[in-house]
């Protein structure tokens, strides 16, 4: 697998990280910290759906659902020396909200050209948000930094 660099991530509609977008920058290594209830683990959960898709129990949906509609969001980034951009949507049924959501096709770009789902998935070498999680995380905090402070809103 060529090196995923993920340079900004933007929260469309993903619970309270809503209409905000955070630059990660340049940097071969970044980490995201902050205190508790800062959106470490939404950031996180927002980047693993966008790249592999929803995963979790419906628990977890309700986590991020809100009365505004579908979940949504984007990321981008290079994959290799390929510029890279995903979007996706994830639609949740109002009356039943914290449902199953119902995943639309992603918008994916690698470069120029548009990219299908399962050619994504081999780029990426997850097929699944399960193996996302298992393979990736971003964990710890620090007190002396507020997440809320790289945010753009």
């Amino acid at each position: 697998m060529d090196r995923l660099h993920i340079t900004s991530v933007k929260g469309i509609n993903f619970g309270r990280f809503t209409n905000r977008t955070l630059t990660l920058g340049d940097a071969p290594f970044v980490v995201v910290h902050g205190p508790n209830e800062s959106g470490k683990s939404t950031v996180s959960e927002l980047i693993a759906w966008l790249l592999a898709g929803r995963y979790g129990l419906k628990t977890v949906t309700q986590r991020y659902a809100s009365l505004q509609g579908d979940l949504r969001g984007s990321l981008n980034g290079t994959l290799g020396t390929e510029p890279f951009s995903i979007e996706r949507s994830f639609k949740v049924s109002q009356v039943a909200k914290g449902a199953d959501p119902k995943e639309d096709a992603p918008s994916i770009r690698v470069g120029a050209a548009s990219v299908e789902l399962e050619r994504w998935h081999t780029l990426l070498g997850v097929t699944t948000g399960e193996e996302y999680a298992l393979r990736y995380r971003i964990t710890d905090s620090d007190p002396e930094l507020d997440l809320s402070q790289l945010l753009e809103a």
